[in-house]
């Protein structure tokens, strides 16, 4: 992962006849097909990323070298190591998971393509990105594609001797190769160092090669002047600075790493050892999985896609902690995926107990409830941890305190309520209604260690 570009350039938002225009841009106005498939990655929610190449047991690109690894070695043998690699298991997991699209890895920092490409001998000789698209289409998930601009080049590698200029000649071509040959539902790309030529070059690529493909980015002002569909956000999440970005119609999402065990995050997206992990212990699994739970529905309620990171061997095999993890993730989602798919954040209901959402005729209020120790990790992330942009770490869960302690909130709604009930289940909870303030007592509830998700049934 790269270095976050955190210029927001969306002051000049304008609605005109519906539609969302930006000042400048005339081509940036959401329409069919932009508009349909902004939607449908919005409508997917939550996601598994996948790091997975060279960099597979060192944690990062940049630790190959310190850590005695020969990166010309790796790439020879990486199709012979990769005898773990199977694309229908990641898809599987990422089903359990309740994920609705997965973002492999296919070319990382280090410049190294996990495709046979014209473009470059640095790359592997088995087709990994066809593997992915077939699995995950056969099970019905969608499939963006991780590309990064190289950032890592060594002396003696391909490419090393390059100029940037020259660099950017080979982008252009892999992304419109990757597209052309393997047919994902877009690119997902990562490093922001770049001129806005090439990015808005890279736009027309993926435009004029596939309408329906969607193009993310780190920068949201891409994404504000119709370049990009979707902004990025790793390690930082900023509630309040992206809010009116996802009021304008526009999407986002903010990725986060699984821990190798229930309590430790480590500093890189890839797998730091070279051989399986012990599995977890079940207090292990819930501390971790109520974790990441806590961040997919601060998500949720805040409009934004959540991204978590798996760490494959450099075999391929998924640690057996994040596949436990994933499943225990898989296991809470399931019966309340109504509450999370689908759904449209409620940017006028700003309540400390939590977030509501809505889906055609229903709005779901997701009350949190965290313990000291999930409180106390996200008020560490807010004091100490600071993005390239000097964003507090904590702004996404700084400014809900959840569940009061009398079990008693309330929400300003405009229309009529024709029942409340808990999800999952049907458990009715009796509510008043008063100037369009609806109060619920939660005392009779069993409550919920990460989010009691209750359900208003609308009438209008």
């Amino acid at each position: 992962m790269g270095r976050i570009h955190r210029s927001l350039v969306i002051a000049s938002i304008a609605i005109l006849g519906g539609q969302v225009v930006f000042a400048g841009d005339a081509g940036a106005r959401l329409g069919p097909p932009r508009e349909e498939k902004i939607a449908r990655f919005q409508d997917w929610r939550f996601g598994m990323f996948i790091h997975w190449s060279l960099a597979s047991g060192f944690g990062r690109s940049v630790y190959i070298a310190k850590l005695g690894g020969d990166i010309m070695t790796l790439a020879r043998n990486f199709d012979q190591n990769a005898v773990k690699f199977d694309a229908d298991a990641y898809v599987a997991l990422a089903k359990r998971a309740g994920c609705r699209y997965i973002v492999p890895v296919i070319k990382h920092e280090d410049g190294f393509c996990l495709w046979p490409t014209e473009t470059t001998p640095f790359h592997a000789q088995r087709e990994y990105p066809a593997e992915l698209v077939a699995a995950a289409h056969k099970q019905d998930l969608g499939i963006l594609f991780y590309y990064s601009w190289e950032t890592r080049l060594k002396a003696g590698q391909p490419n090393a001797g390059l100029s940037n200029e020259e660099l950017q000649r080979l982008r252009v071509p892999q992304i419109r190769e990757l597209l052309a040959r393997y047919r994902p539902d877009g690119i997902w790309i990562d490093n922001v160092a770049r001129p806005e030529s090439l990015l808005a070059e890279v736009s027309h690529v993926v435009r004029a090669t596939d309408p329906k493909a969607l193009l993310g980015d780190k920068n949201p002002a891409y994404a504000a002047q119709g370049l990009t569909d979707f902004a990025e956000s790793e390690g930082a999440y900023s509630r309040e600075a992206s809010k009116g970005f996802r009021q304008a119609g526009l999407a986002s999402e903010w990725c986060e790493r699984l821990p190798h065990d229930g309590k430790e995050t480590r500093a890189g997206w890839f797998a730091d050892v070279m051989e399986p992990l012990p599995p977890l212990t079940d207090e292990e699994v819930g501390i971790a999985a109520r974790d990441k739970l806590a961040s997919l529905i601060h998500c949720v309620g805040t409009g934004t896609n959540y991204l978590l990171d798996v760490m494959p061997l450099p075999s391929g095999e998924v640690l057996a902690p994040h596949a436990q993890i994933m499943e225990a993730i898989g296991r809470w989602v399931a019966p309340r995926g109504e509450a999370i798919y689908g759904t449209r954040m409620m940017p006028e209901v700003e309540e400390k107990w939590g977030y509501a959402v809505s889906k055609g005729g229903a709005v779901y209020l997701h009350v949190l409830s965290y313990d000291e120790t999930t409180m106390a990790k996200f008020r560490r992330r807010g004091k100490k941890a600071k993005t390239d942009g000097g964003a507090e770490q904590g702004a996404l869960l700084s400014d809900r305190t959840g569940l009061p302690a009398d079990k008693r909130i309330s929400v300003a709604l405009r229309g009529e309520v024709a029942k409340a009930h808990v999800i999952p289940g049907d458990t009715e909870i009796p509510y008043q209604v008063s100037n369009n303030v609806v109060s619920l007592d939660l005392s009779s509830v069993e409550i919920d260690p990460v989010d009691t998700i209750i359900r208003l049934a609308m009438n209008d």
